[in-house]
């Protein structure tokens, strides 16, 4: 994706102490970084917030939309795994057929 000065980003932070997500404004673009007009920089690869030597402390997204529904996948994902991966007996009414169609949804041809 290319990037322009002035384009906006949404900034989702995950460290409280960053504040809450908000718009900023790209300042400067590199070949590996854009600063923004919050002082810190994300990857132009996958707007990671750069966290130096700690874990990434979030990232950004193109607008607060596309965040939302990140956030939404999630909380799915989260929903759905812990239905799955906190039972210790097969559903009623699961066959090995449905198992298989989800492991290729999830995980490709082969389920594998």
């Amino acid at each position: 994706m290319e990037y322009t000065v002035g384009q906006k980003l949404w900034f989702a932070p995950t460290q409280k102490w960053l504040g809450k997500p908000r718009e900023v404004t790209i300042e400067k673009v590199g070949r590996k970084w854009l600063t923004l007009s919050n002082a810190y920089r994300v990857s132009v690869d996958d707007l990671t917030i750069d966290g130096g030597n700690a874990s990434s402390p979030g990232r950004c997204y193109l607008s607060e939309q596309e965040h939302r529904d990140a956030v939404e996948l999630d909380e799915a994902w989260r929903k759905f795994g812990h239905k799955v991966f906190n039972r210790y007996v097969v559903p009623d009414g699961v066959t090995v057929e449905m198992i298989k169609q989800i492991r290729v949804m999830l995980f490709g041809e082969g389920g594998e």
